[in-house]
């Protein structure tokens, strides 16, 4: 979560397993109030274990400083999300694909 009010980012983090990897599994859930200008983002694995030839990966410290540019930067939702897989094929290198899906949801509070 982009808070805008603060310019910074805090973590919607919960405990439990991967979303949909159980049916059974039971969740903790929290809540938060979003504020005009809040921008959420939930990706899968696929950005943070992106990997370059070297075998570096995109990991969440750098999808995080990316997300946090980004909000302070891009006028909508869609040039976030579009400068985020920019960001992850070229940290990847552009003739490299990755080998995982990589999905993202960016979502602003109007």
């Amino acid at each position: 979560l982009w808070q805008a009010s603060t310019k910074s980012i805090r973590r919607l983090d919960t405990l439990g397993m991967l979303i949909g990897l159980d049916a059974d599994t039971q969740y903790h859930d929290a809540q938060v109030q979003l504020q005009p200008g809040d921008t959420l983002m939930y990706y899968t694995d696929g950005f943070t274990d992106a990997a370059n030839q070297n075998g570096d990966r995109f990991d969440e410290e750098n999808l995080m400083q990316a997300f946090q540019w980004a909000c302070q930067r891009c006028a909508d939702p869609q040039a976030i999300l579009e400068y985020l897989f920019d960001r992850v094929q070229g940290f990847i290198g552009p003739a490299s694909r990755n080998s995982d899906d990589m999905t993202l949801i960016v979502m602003q509070i109007k």
